[in-house]
């Protein structure tokens, strides 16, 4: 079809979708179908395949004047938000090793009602069948309350975002403090900020499920959705907790809406990743704002499954200087409820071995598939359209509303299969993700871990089928091996004769804190026999 300049796609502007011939459809797709086209708003890096709303995609991106500007439903009005429950294996974090360092760190807790959280906070864990507490809040939670600085790792699915968000609010309640906002701009008390859109609105509901019945007002900002409307919620009542993308973010502090005078914390989830993707500058274009109160006068905390020693050292000049550190399991290291297959496959046979694993899966129903590259999620997600299983995709280029709606088709089991770019491999908690596919491993060995921890989680059992290719992924084979070993799965020979040919360097620091001279504690989690979820 000829292009359309005016409506920027092929075809009729109004059916951007491929319908296969049995009525499945998924929607959103560039050059497959009627009228694909491009999402706007935001740099789209296709080498990473993912979308990191790192460049202000909000006031500053003139919007097409055909487009209607993106209004998200209200956290409050959806019908379910309900998190993943605990598994059968859940009672293997007994045995889980937990390193703790720093000067005179709190004692652990070993359940939420030996804690000290606020009772309303107690009441709601209930309501949301949240009844036995995990190593990383066992030991997050007394830290937080406590006043310190904490930079934590513990594996995917462990349980983290409760670990900094029911503290808070605990403090928050503890130690009320009149907001501050009038007509033209607002300062929130506490900011945390995550790489990607659906994190944030997956933190932003945890946040607001737990403070429910109380007076916290939760903020939330990111791109691909209308500035006037995020603009009008968070000064109509202020905000309490802002929960944001670096790029909105910073539109809205460079515009004086947002500022920083008031802030009693600050967060970073997925710490590694927005320090390392090209999110430092946005980070310290926060930190260094006139209103931020210096690292001695906030709480600041870090989280995140993965914490090169690297990045360590950049992360600890944003934290007092006896802030806490605390490793839950291995730093970097897979959970064992995943059940881990890696499988020799050629660039021209992953098409074809995909589609048969599907078809020998009893039902495939919440399985991800990751790819690399943007096109790759759209035609892979036609293709399994065609054969039969009902697909959609999420990627960067694709517009907020079609990315929210291919999460909740996947949710609502809708959808069978969830094609995804990097865009979905960190922190999302989708309930019944039972199988995890590397159509395409990624480049680096914690990007790995985030994507398989996609199922696994908090005890529940899991699938990851990985293909790979002896031509591009030669040079992951080493840590593959090192995963592999640690989370006691089975190493294929030649997998081993792959890594003999290549020289690993490890890409996680080792299970230390960085910091020499400071007291380490270890010693293995225990919780309350008489406790169950």
């Amino acid at each position: 079809k000829k292009f359309n300049e005016e409506n920027n796609s092929f075809g009729d502007e109004s059916n951007n979708s491929f319908n296969n011939q049995n009525g499945i459809t998924a929607t959103g797709y560039r050059g497959r179908g009627r009228g694909g086209h491009r999402g706007r708003g935001g740099r789209f890096r296709e080498n990473s395949g993912g979308f990191y709303d790192n460049d202000g995609d909000g006031l500053k991106i003139k919007e097409n004047k055909h487009s209607v500007p993106y209004i998200p439903p209200d956290i409050e009005n959806e019908e379910s938000i309900a998190g993943i429950e605990a598994g059968l294996n859940f009672d293997k974090y007994e045995t889980i090793e937990v390193k703790v360092s720093g000067t005179d760190p709190p004692k652990s807790v070993t359940s939420f009602h030996s804690s000290g959280l606020q009772e309303v906070l107690l009441e709601n864990l209930s309501l949301n069948k949240f009844s036995t507490s995990t190593p990383i809040q066992n030991y997050s939670i007394p830290i937080v309350i406590a006043g310190r600085d904490l930079m934590a790792s513990a594996q995917t699915g462990s349980g983290k975002t409760a670990a900094f968000v029911l503290p808070i609010l605990h403090n928050l309640l503890e130690n009320p403090t009149s907001l501050v906002y009038d007509e033209n701009h607002c300062e929130p008390q506490v900011v945390i900020m995550a790489p990607t859109r659906e994190l944030v609105v997956q933190i932003c509901e945890c946040v607001w499920k737990f403070s429910k019945g109380t007076d916290i007002r939760n903020g939330l900002l990111y791109g691909g959705t209308s500035v006037g409307h995020q603009k009008s919620k968070i000064l109509q009542r202020g905000v309490h907790i802002l929960t944001a993308t670096p790029g909105r973010l910073n539109d809205f502090v460079e515009k004086g809406i947002v500022t920083f005078s008031s802030i009693k914390y600050f967060v970073l989830d997925e710490a590694d990743r927005m320090l390392q993707m090209g999110f430092k500058q946005d980070i310290e274009r926060v930190l260094k704002h006139p209103t931020m109160p210096p690292n001695n006068k906030r709480q600041t905390l870090m989280f995140s499954a993965t914490f090169a020693s690297d990045i360590q050292y950049m992360a600890k000049s944003y934290l007092k200087p006896d802030y806490i550190f605390v490793a839950v399991g291995e730093i970097g290291g897979a959970c064992k409820d995943v059940v881990q297959t890696i499988l020799q496959v050629g660039k021209f046979k992953k098409k074809e071995t995909l589609l048969n694993l599907l078809k020998e899966m009893d039902d495939c129903q919440g399985t991800i598939v990751f790819v690399e590259l943007k096109r790759t999620a759209d035609y892979t997600a036609a293709y399994l359209s065609e054969m039969d299983f009902p697909t959609t995709s999420i990627h960067g280029d694709r517009e907020q509303p079609e990315r929210e709606q291919a999460l909740n088709d996947l949710k609502k089991k809708k959808m069978k299969v969830l094609v995804a770019t990097a865009v979905a491999a960190r922190g999302l908690d989708i309930k019944g993700i039972n199988h995890v596919v590397n159509f395409d491993l990624p480049k680096t060995i914690d990007e790995y871990v985030h994507r398989i921890g996609r199922t696994g989680r908090l005890g529940n059992a899991g699938k990851a089928i990985s293909f790979f290719d002896p031509e591009v992924d030669g040079q992951l084979a080493p840590e593959l091996i090192r995963i592999l070993s640690n989370a006691e799965q089975e190493i294929p020979s030649w997998l081993n004769d792959a890594a003999a040919h290549m020289c690993a360097t490890p890409a996680f620091g080792d299970f230390n804190d960085i910091r020499t001279n400071v007291e380490v504690t270890s010693e293995m989690v225990a919780t309350e026999e008489e406790e169950c979820w």
